[in-house]
């Protein structure tokens, strides 16, 4: 009896954030939405602005991800009115480096 196992391989990206935009191209909510299993997300913003100011509620991260703070200083990630800055699924591992 011949059998054919078939395997899939998810591959780790990395996705930059290049600006603090709360939502949109090159925010870390968009980086959220488009890292893979296992990801990292980078901060590479430059420029003195290091805070993201959250309009549209907490962050959610819904899969295992490295988020990375960018190195020498402290991203700063703030909540309008918010209690609670991210939301992470504890079915997930999270760890976050370089932030506060």
């Amino acid at each position: 009896m011949a059998c054919l196992l078939l395997a899939t391989i998810a591959h780790a990206n990395t996705v930059p954030v290049n600006n603090t935009n709360d939502s949109g191209q090159g925010s870390l909510r968009q980086a959220l939405l488009d890292v893979s299993v296992g990801g990292n997300i980078v901060f590479q913003i430059s420029g003195p602005s290091r805070s993201i100011v959250l309009t549209s509620g907490a962050l959610k991260i819904g899969t295992d991800v490295n988020i990375l703070g960018p190195a020498g200083t402290n991203q700063t990630v703030e909540g309008a009115e918010n209690p609670y800055l991210l939301h992470g699924d504890a079915r997930y591992s999270q760890s976050l480096a370089g932030m506060s």
